[in-house]
């Protein structure tokens, strides 16, 4: 799906979207994905900014995911 729009719109870029859960905005309580094609300037952000977090605590996050992925065996 994404490929196609790609090559029919011919955005700058593409945002895939998942939304999962009320607080998430999900309005469409089942799973599915929007491809988003964006061009630059388009006054179409996304709902949070981007900011530089902690490293150290993002590495220790993303260990805990992966402990949870292996004994889940997700």
């Amino acid at each position: 799906m994404a490929r196609a729009v790609r090559e029919v719109v011919r955005p700058d870029g593409l945002n895939l979207l998942q939304c999962n859960g009320e607080a998430a905005a999900q309005s469409v309580l089942h799973f599915h994905v929007h491809v988003l094609p964006r061009h630059h300037g388009d006054g179409a952000p996304l709902n949070w900014s981007l900011v530089p977090g902690d490293r150290d605590e993002i590495g220790a996050l993303a260990g805990r995911i992966a402990e949870a992925i292996d004994r889940d065996g997700a």
